[in-house]
């Protein structure tokens, strides 16, 4: 089976200014939007070092000498692509399990020479020899949601307003959205079939940055769930992925005394991905 693919400081000024907040779906959905106007060209020159660890929790039949989990260190460069309005993160593999792996390219020299999609399309092919499990998968983007508030795709997603809490003195406002098949979707499989895409966006009102996401996404068998939290980062004064978690489900699972159906697979995989050092760095306009 293939898949492409965050105390209320309790001042009386600031809990009025929470009952003042607007916090409807059209007044969020602007301000998270001119919010990412700027975060655009905010985010092109951000670069993380990234630390992932990879689970099979549940797998059958058991592939026999095959590891169940897996430690990656890399280095992320995080852009926009403004070609077809993408939020991307070329990931460069430092070590696997503690070891370098051979013959890697050089991500920094390949993104001062060559188109930033380009790298990661090369950088992508590349990594997904290290994931673990049956599951083949060159999807790990935490910045992908965020095409769901691109203005070009407004038409193809239905937002609804789930709720808003005070946290830390700001308002936070949770919406939930679901595409609809169009034109355009914002993840394909790798027969470039529409998989569409359903989940939540934590937004906070007024300023429109975006705390948290979650993308719910099922492709044939395979059902994933991806969820990255957002916090700012004092050095860049820049709000930042800190935290990206992804599950993927393929197949049905059998009971335990049930006898697997001839050639049946089931199979779970949990990977973490956490991101710190963050640091700036230029491309020499080759993101566009």
């Amino acid at each position: 089976m293939c898949l492409v693919v965050i105390s209320s400081l309790g001042f009386a000024h600031e809990a009025e200014a929470d009952r003042e907040q607007d916090t409807s779906v059209e007044a969020t959905l602007s301000a998270a939007r001119a919010f990412l106007e700027k975060y655009r060209t905010d985010l092109v020159v951000v670069i993380a070092d990234e630390d992932t660890t990879q689970r099979v929790t549940r797998q059958a039949p058991v592939v026999p000498n095959a590891p169940r989990t897996r430690a990656t260190k890399s280095e992320v460069h995080f852009a926009f692509i403004s070609d077809n309005d993408s939020w991307m993160a070329v990931r460069n593999v430092i070590t696997v399990d503690g070891v370098a792996p051979e013959n890697r390219p050089d991500l920094k020299a390949a993104l001062l020479n060559q188109e930033v999609a380009q790298v990661a399309r090369t950088f992508k092919a590349l990594n997904s020899q290290f994931n673990i499990g049956r599951l083949v998968r060159n999807f790990n983007e935490p910045t992908l949601a965020l095409g769901v508030l691109e203005p070009k795709r407004a038409s193809f997603f239905e937002f609804t307003r789930r709720g808003s809490r005070t946290q830390n003195g700001v308002t936070l406002v949770t919406l939930g959205f679901k595409e609809r098949r169009g034109p355009e979707a914002l993840i394909y499989d790798l027969l470039m079939r529409q998989a569409p895409v359903e989940g939540d966006l934590v937004i906070e009102a007024g300023t429109g940055r975006v705390h948290r996401t979650m993308l719910k996404v099922t492709m044939g068998s395979v059902r994933a769930e991806m969820t990255t939290t957002y916090e700012r980062a004092p050095n860049l004064d820049l709000w930042v992925p800190v935290s990206f978690r992804e599950s993927y489900e393929d197949g049905v699972e059998q009971s335990a005394t049930a006898t697997l159906a001839s050639g049946a697979q089931y199979e779970t995989v949990f990977c973490e991905s956490r991101y710190r050092n963050f640091r700036q760095f230029r491309t020499s306009g080759r993101i566009k």
